[in-house]
C-alpha cells in the first residue's frame, strides 16, 4: 500500500466534515502511538519546555517536508510521512503534512484542530491547522499552514492580507478570516461534535486501520 489510504468522503459541506473527522481521528490515533511521540520528543528536544516553543520546533520539522502533489484524494501515515519508517521522510500533499503536524502537536498534550477552507459553493480546497496557546487554557489560535511556501495558492498566500495564514502565523494572533468560508470544529455545536466523533470518527478510524491491514 506504500502508506497511502484512500479517503472516502461525501460531497460539498458533507465531505468537510468527513475529512475534519476522519483527520483528527487519525491524528488522536498517532498522538498515542508510543513509537510516534518519542519521534517527535527527539525532534523537539532542543525547544525547552515551553509549549510555544515546542509547537514552533515541530511545526519546523514539518515544514521542512518534501511536499508531493498527488492526483487522487489520500492519507499517508505519518510514521512515514515524518520518516519514522523507511528512513527519511516521504513529504505528502497539505493533507498528509496537516495530519503529521496535528498528530506530533497532540502527543506533546498541545491543543490542535484542523481547519478547512471551502469556496462558497462548500467544496473544501485547503486544510491548515490552528493552536490553542497556552495549552490548559487556550487565549489564542494560531493558524500553522506546512504548505504555505510550496503552495501559495491553496494556502491563500497573496491573497487579501487579512487572510493570509503567513501573516496569522507570524504574529501570532487568532485567525480572523473574511471573504472565505473556514469550516472549523469550533463553528459546530458540541453536541453535533460529539455525535460525529463517537460515530463517524470510529467508523473513519475502523475503515482506515482496516485498509492498512490489506
Amino acid at each position: 500500500m506504500n502508506g497511502y489510504n484512500e479517503v472516502p468522503t461525501r460531497a460539498k459541506r458533507d465531505g468537510v466534515i468527513d475529512k475534519l473527522v476522519l483527520v483528527e481521528s487519525i491524528a488522536d490515533a498517532y498522538a498515542h502511538d508510543r513509537d510516534f511521540a518519542e519521534f517527535v520528543l527527539r525532534k523537539v528536544s532542543s525547544a525547552g519546555s515551553a509549549a510555544d516553543a515546542q509547537a514552533r520546533a515541530w511545526y519546523e520539522f514539518v515544514e521542512s517536508i518534501p511536499y508531493r502533489r498527488e492526483v487522487s484524494e489520500v492519507l499517508r501515515d505519518p510514521k512515514a510521512t515524518v520518516g519514522l519508517t523507511g528512513g527519511k521522510p516521504a513529504g505528502g500533499d497539505c493533507d498528509d503534512l496537516v495530519l503529521a503536524l496535528i498528530a506530533g502537536l497532540k502527543s506533546l498534550a498541545i491543543p490542535t484542530q484542523a481547519e478547512i477552507l471551502s469556496d462558497s459553493d462548500g467544496w473544501g480546497f485547503h486544510i491548515r491547522a490552528r493552536v490553542g496557546l497556552p495549552p490548559l487554557k487556550p487565549q489564542v489560535w494560531v493558524v500553522m499552514d506546512p504548505v504555505w511556501k510550496s503552495e501559495r495558492q491553496w494556502a491563500m498566500v497573496d491573497r487579501n492580507p487579512v487572510d493570509n495564514a503567513v501573516l496569522q502565523k507570524t504574529k501570532g494572533v487568532q485567525s480572523n478570516l473574511t471573504g472565505t468560508v473556514s469550516s472549523t470544529w469550533s463553528s459546530w455545536s458540541s453536541s453535533l461534535y460529539g455525535i460525529l466523533l463517537s460515530a463517524a470518527g470510529i467508523w473513519a478510524l475502523w475503515k482506515y486501520s482496516r485498509k492498512s491491514r490489506t
